[in-house]
């Protein structure tokens, strides 16, 4: 009776605790230390049997470190230790009985086919937290009001192209962009309408740009940020004169009727960039001279001209 309870009753009841407990975790470990009470408890009435009993301690230990690692697995042995007392008490001990026939038989198919039921589950959990740790991780990188890259994963990015610039040389074009007259959108139609216009022009933007282009949000209006790996300074402009122009001449939202500007602000990496943010404050240099200059435009950033050497003095 005690046995059949065990097989056949005990999975569902231990199934239903689980299903229904806000934090099924702790109670599965639970579950797992009446398995391993149970398992050594039953060892003396099987008289040791030893296949029998190998399987046994062989798929309870499993099934702990499985789940819970080597800590779970030593609890699980200390309780397996105090089933088998238990049993012992009741059963007495006996020495080991041989394993005949019928019990290698019914053995086999339990080392057989339980332990790739255990690697099939622990290959699907793998994959799912795969799968999850990439969700995560675009999550963390991804702008949530316009579905673009944000300002820290483009911060590394521009990190990573520094580097490859330094190691291989080649071309490369930064490029800020800001919208004109953002704050009077807000104050005009308010902040749910300025948000819409902003997610259209991300897609405008985006639907202009090369796969190998960044794009992201900067902060605020300021968020179109572009890396234009492999291209140089004329070609970037002409780029950007072309989404500068495809943004003037949008529509963006039915309710916001007006049209928006944009002004932008380049800069080419070359050997005079000392480092990433001399690289950002360049490109923002340019942008601030665009604003200063009647906005709705794009600069190029010009480094100052060398002050000219004095003359020498005769003696």
């Amino acid at each position: 009776m005690a046995l059949a309870v065990h097989g056949f009753a005990w999975p569902h009841f231990a199934y239903w605790r689980s299903r229904r407990a806000a934090d099924p975790r702790p109670v599965e470990y639970r579950n797992l230390l009446v398995d391993s009470v149970a398992g050594g408890f039953w060892l003396p009435l099987m008289h040791f049997n030893v296949l029998p009993s190998v399987v046994v301690v062989t798929m309870l230990c499993l099934n702990n470190i499985a789940l819970g690692g080597w800590r779970l697995l030593l609890r699980g042995l200390g309780v397996q230790l105090a089933g088998l007392a238990l049993g012992a008490l009741i059963a007495g001990v006996s020495p080991p009985r041989a394993t005949g026939m019928r019990e290698l038989l019914f053995s086999l198919p339990f080392l057989v086919v339980y332990p790739l039921l255990v690697g099939n589950l622990t290959y699907r959990l793998a994959q799912r937290l795969d799968t999850d740790k990439r969700k995560l991780l675009n999550l963390s990188r991804v702008d949530p009001l316009t579905g673009l890259w944000n300002r820290a994963y483009w911060l590394e990015r521009t990190r990573e192209e520094f580097s490859r610039y330094r190691r291989r040389g080649g071309a490369a074009v930064m490029v800020l962009g800001d919208v004109d007259h953002f704050k009077r959108i807000n104050d005009q139609y308010g902040h749910g309408q300025g948000d819409r216009v902003l997610r259209r022009l991300a897609e405008l933007l985006r639907a202009r740009l090369r796969i190998s282009d960044l794009l992201c949000r900067y902060g605020g209006e300021e968020f179109a940020l572009l890396l234009l790996p492999d291209t140089d300074g004329a070609g970037a402009l002409a780029m950007v004169e072309q989404l500068r122009i495809a943004v003037q001449e949008a529509s963006l939202s039915p309710v916001f009727p007006e049209r928006l500007t944009m002004s932008f602000g380049l800069a080419q990496l070359d050997a005079a960039v000392a480092d990433p943010a001399a690289w950002i404050e360049a490109a923002d240099t340019a942008l601030y001279q665009a604003k200063r200059s009647g906005r709705n435009r794009a600069l190029v950033y010009q480094p100052p001209a060398a002050a000219p050497a004095a003359e020498p003095r005769d003696g």
